[in-house]
């Protein structure tokens, strides 16, 4: 599989390469936050996107905080 590589390198070590992006839009209300890109493992490619409700400031980290933590329970990192 060739993959376009835009998405700006998150982490990078032996093992993986965790490529994303956050956006945000607060003209909505709830606020919508997002983390969305790949895991690029040896041999493998996971996709994923986290959409979030940000309801108060500092609410926007769980975007990358949860996406994180359900990779690393899935064994991905």
């Amino acid at each position: 599989m060739k993959l376009v590589k835009k998405l700006m390198i998150v982490q990078e070590d032996p093992d993986f390469v965790l490529r994303a992006k956050t956006g945000w839009v607060s003209r909505i209300k709830p606020q919508q936050g997002w983390y969305v890109g790949y895991v690029q493992t040896k041999g493998q490619v996971w996709f994923f996107a986290t959409n979030y409700e940000i309801r108060k400031r500092g609410d926007e980290v769980f975007r990358k905080e949860l996406t994180m933590a359900a990779l690393k329970a899935k064994g991905i990192l």
